[in-house]
């Protein structure tokens, strides 16, 4: 007896049902919204089907039909993860839940969007972040800094993170965490750095223009980019020149949040990856 599967089809045909079912004979289709495929010919749809398959994923390129196994997993974000300093993030509890997972038999760790978030009227929501590339720098483990003298102990110990741990005090978080941050980056001599060199190479596309924007909206007292002066706000060539060389420090030290971010969360990563875990 295989075990089931749920797969989803995505099709732009005259008739997505025929279609489906020349690959999936007998294929049960789900009842729902997209019962009706004869209208397919005008949209690309989305069909839940439901039958037993062998175990193994199946990709069909024509059709771009994926398998996937029905598992059991939890939704935690990140940041709801215990911690002395403030807000969960990428330290030994993220893997700790990973291991917990593992023993309890889960598959799947459902978390929000890791994106940084915009301090103030969005209540640091994930769901309103400043790019789509950028990563929360909040969620760069400190004890990992410390690990690597950027950070002591002691440093870390009398920064005041607010004194309710079922509630983060993102006020606090804003104007302390990212001076701890800024302290761990003027430590780090990160531009000798070689693999700091390649991730900002191979990420300029997004990066360069991410960390002149967050240096930007210091620069201008957090104001909105709408009261910005029009050369910049506009990205005339002459002032993103003019900006890039006198925000230099300050746009490094965004890149070097970026840069810390993603080499805890990879890590992270392939640790819940090399355990079966997916993170979804």
């Amino acid at each position: 007896m295989t075990p089931p599967y749920i797969f989803v089809c995505r099709i732009c045909c005259n008739n997505a049902q025929k279609a489906v079912s020349e690959i999936v004979p007998n294929a049960d289709f789900l009842k729902g919204p997209y019962q009706n495929v004869d209208a397919a010919y005008k949209n690309h749809y989305t069909l839940l089907l439901k039958e037993t398959f062998p175990v193994g994923d199946v990709h069909d390129r024509r059709r771009s039909i994926t398998f996937m196994k029905r598992y059991a997993g939890v939704l935690l974000s990140v940041t709801s993860l215990p911690s002395k300093y403030g807000i969960g993030c990428f330290d030994q509890a993220a893997y700790d839940f990973v291991d917990w997972l593992v023993k309890a038999g889960q598959r799947y760790w459902q978390i929000l969007p890791l994106g940084a978030t915009s301090h103030g009227g969005s209540d640091d929501s994930p769901y309103q972040a400043y790019s789509a590339f950028a990563g929360n720098p909040y969620m760069i483990s400190l004890d990992d800094l410390i690990k690597e003298g950027l950070l002591s102990r002691r440093e870390c110990n009398a920064v005041d993170f607010g004194d309710n741990p079922a509630k983060v005090d993102f006020d606090k978080l804003h104007e302390n965490r990212l001076k701890l941050l800024h302290l761990a980056y003027q430590r780090s001599n990160i531009s000798q750095d070689p693999d700091f060199v390649a991730f900002c190479k191979d990420n300029y596309w997004w990066l360069d223009d991410y960390a002149l924007f967050m240096a930007l909206k210091k620069f201008f007292k957090e104001v909105s980019f709408r009261e910005w002066p029009e050369d910049i706000r506009m990205h005339w060539g002459f002032a993103l020149d003019y900006y890039n060389r006198t925000l230099y420090f300050d746009v490094e030290f965004q890149k070097f949040l970026q840069f810390k971010f993603d080499q805890q969360w990879t890590k992270l990563k392939k640790y819940a990856n090399d355990r079966h875990i997916q993170i979804v």
